[in-house]
This record gives structure tokens, sequence and C-alpha cells, in this order.
């Protein structure tokens, strides 16, 4: 397993059109508790009239290095948005080989390249990278359910099962089996039950009827629709991300915003400081919020 990985990052806009961002090198990756990441703008970035500070708080569109402030990953938060939870990222593991208590998100994002939700696309030799989109048809979900069942199961997959699950686009994030798929020209997260749920056809219902609430309080919810499919639940939830044409849109996490390792630390008062401070419209925004956190009070989330 690689020690250093050096990633070329490039980010793909709402018009399709593919623009080299910067560098990101990350050494001492068998260290748990010295790994050092550095991320730099292209030059050709920072003179491009679509340049943005990728990440305001700690990457700003300055002509310096930036050192990435969590040692046990190695990476800046931003690049670790590009990444699934646990679900997506023991597929990644397995894509490339690594066992699953081995890696480091640096090694996830090389395996990653350009299949991950939001703009950017990471690869290991420089030149324009060629985008391979990595959902499946709609018609292959069943067959990913099956092999995702087996890979939750421990059960030996052969190697063109294993390979048919990775391509279906393993980097939506959550806990629980999801895949990237396409249906109708349209990009959605398909989101399906563990086998390890007590009621498995249960949890799709439940976040139907939240996203649906949500909805009814005001707050702003993807398209999303319930189906089934041989006496199982699925839930697709329409990508926010992709764009028509084939854009991508951004994403950035309040945890990258705030700087926190830990998803769970931050408070309301801290999300919406950072609104009012980065957000082109945070009278819009702080309101959105508020909404968010009365249901999220009344649905007992803390997720």
């Amino acid at each position: 397993m690689k020690s250093e990985i050096n990633l070329y990052i490039h980010g793909t806009f709402p018009d399709g059109q593919l623009i080299e961002v910067g560098r990101l090198l990350v050494r001492n990756l068998l260290s748990y508790q010295n790994q050092e990441g550095f991320f730099r703008y292209a030059p050709s970035f920072l003179n491009h009239p679509k340049a943005y500070a990728i990440d305001p708080v700690h990457l700003p569109l300055t002509d310096q290095t930036f050192v990435a402030d969590a040692p046990s990953g190695g990476i800046h938060y931003l690049f670790d948005d590009s990444l699934p939870d646990a679900w997506g990222r023991h597929i990644l593991a397995r894509k490339g080989g690594i066992e699953h208590n081995r890696f480091t998100p640096a090694h996830l994002l090389a395996i990653l390249k350009g299949s991950g939700l939001g703009r950017f696309l990471y690869t290991e030799q420089r030149g324009k990278p060629i985008f391979v989109d990595g959902s499946i048809d709609f018609t292959d979900i069943t067959r990913a359910m099956d092999e995702a069942a087996k890979l939750e199961d421990g059960f030996d997959i052969d190697t063109a099962e294993l390979q048919h699950l990775l391509a279906c686009g393993s980097s939506a994030g959550g806990a629980r089996p999801k895949v990237l798929t396409k249906k109708d020209d349209t990009f959605w997260i398909a989101k399906f039950a563990s086998r390890k749920d007590p009621h498995p056809n249960l949890l799709p219902a439940l976040e139907q009827a939240g996203m649906t609430l949500a909805g009814l309080a005001g707050l702003q919810v993807p398209e999303l629709h319930r189906g089934d499919l041989e006496d199982r639940d699925l839930l697709l939830i329409r990508r926010f991300d992709v764009v028509e044409g084939g854009g991508r849109n951004a994403l950035i996490s309040f945890r990258t915003l705030l700087g926190m390792e830990d998803h769970y630390a931050a408070s309301y008062s801290d999300m919406a400081a950072i609104i009012r401070l980065y957000s082109a419209r945070p009278k819009e925004d702080t309101e959105q919020l508020f909404r968010q956190m009365v249901v999220n009070v009344l649905l007992v989330n803390s997720d």
C-alpha cells in the first residue's frame, strides 16, 4: 500500500466544462498519527474567470500551500466530502484491493477518481481526466441489491458480481446500501434497507415520510419516489449535484466549513454563524436552517 499519494484535482462545472483546480499531496500514509496533506491551487485556476475559493474558510483563493488540519486523515475536510460514509468506503476499499482496516481517505480518493458526488475528479496522472459516470441503469437495480446483500452477509461473491456492484456508483454517504442510478435520463440515489435491519421495508417508508414532512414544513427537499422491487422497498432520491447536460454543482458540508472532525460536535448556532458569514442569501438560508432544526427535533433525527 502506498505511503504517499499525489492527486490532481479537476472540477466539472454546471456547463460541463472540466477545469484543473489544484494538486493534493498526502504523505506518511502508513503512520496513523503523522499523516500530512498539502493542497495548492493550480496557477491556471487562480487566473481562470470561473475561479472561486472551493472552501472559503480554509482554502481561500490564494497562491499558497494549505496544510490539512486532520493528521489522522491526511486530507482537507473538503475532499473528504467527496467520499461516502461507512457503506461506500467499504465498497471502495474492496474495489482497490485494500484491507478494510488499512485504508486512508487519500487511498479512497485515488480509487474514487471521478465517480463521487459533487464536482471534483481525482487522478494520479497529470492531464485532463476522462469523466466516467458511475451510475448504473435502473434495470440493473435488482441485481445490485442482491449483490449488496451478499456483501453485507460476508459471503464471497465472484469477481464479475463484485465488479458489477463496484460499478454501481458507491459514492453516496450513509451506513446503509445505496447505489447511483440513471432512470429516464435523470440521475438518482437508490437507497434500500440493510439485510441487518429488523424490519427492512420500514426504513425506506420512514425516510420518505420524514422528507415529505420536511417539504410540508417549507424545507427544500429533492424529488423522491418509493417503489417495490421483488417485495423489497426502494427509495429514489434525485441527485442535486447533477445538472442537465452532464454538468455538476459543487457541494460542501457544514463539517468542512466548521473544521470539525466529529460530525456531531457542531451546534445549530455554529452553522447559523457560518451561513451569516459566507452565504449569498443569509436570511433565506438561516430560515431554512431553523426549519430543519424544528423538523429534526420533531422526528428525533440526530443524523
